[in-house]
């Protein structure tokens, strides 16, 4: 992924990615302490990469259509990316994600 921003304020938690009509398939938004994601007034599908305390993937869903909820127990945050992002073909359960800043 390109570029990955972080939702760090609860403000930008609960905000996510509503109100935007799209998402470029190499951006991210990484939520941190979250385990479960609504599309509710979502415009669009979205992918989610949940993650563990170490950044290890615990659960990735590929194709979360507008008007869902996704909850995972194990996960301590998550990356909410396009559906078309070519990293949700790439990446599984097990792999640990390296983030750094530019």
């Amino acid at each position: 992924m390109k570029k990955l921003a972080v939702a760090g304020t609860v403000w930008e938690k609960t905000r996510g990615l509503l109100g935007r009509k799209e998402m470029d398939a190499g951006e991210g938004l990484l939520i941190p302490r979250c385990r479960a994601v609504h599309t509710f007034f979502m415009r669009f599908r979205i992918g989610l990469i949940f993650l563990d305390e170490k950044n290890v993937v615990v659960a990735v869903r590929k194709n979360v259509k507008p008007w869902r909820l996704v909850f995972e127990a194990d996960a301590e945050a998550v990356i909410e990316c396009s559906a078309d992002s070519q990293v949700l073909a790439e990446i599984k359960p097990g792999d640990r994600l390296e983030m750094a800043e530019t």
